[in-house]
């Protein structure tokens, strides 16, 4: 689970794989076009989640693990 606390930024997911009985989620998040020169964000006192669903035939993953370049 990843949350933020602002609905300005999303997640994205740029790839799922899995190995053994562990998942890898490669994300980003994403900021809001111009985040830093004239957009700021808001701090709606929320929690925002995000899901990533996956087949049946993975009911074994036991790990997942999220990753991030960005």
């Amino acid at each position: 689970m990843k949350e933020t606390t602002s609905g300005s930024f999303g997640f994205r997911v740029n790839g799922v794989s899995v190995s053994g009985d562990s998942l890898f989620i490669d994300y980003e998040i994403v900021l809001p076009e111009g985040y830093g020169e004239d957009i700021s964000v808001t701090c709606d006192m929320a929690y925002w989640y995000s899901f990533v669903e996956i087949s049946n035939e993975y009911a074994s993953i036991k790990n997942v693990h999220l990753t991030s370049l960005k």
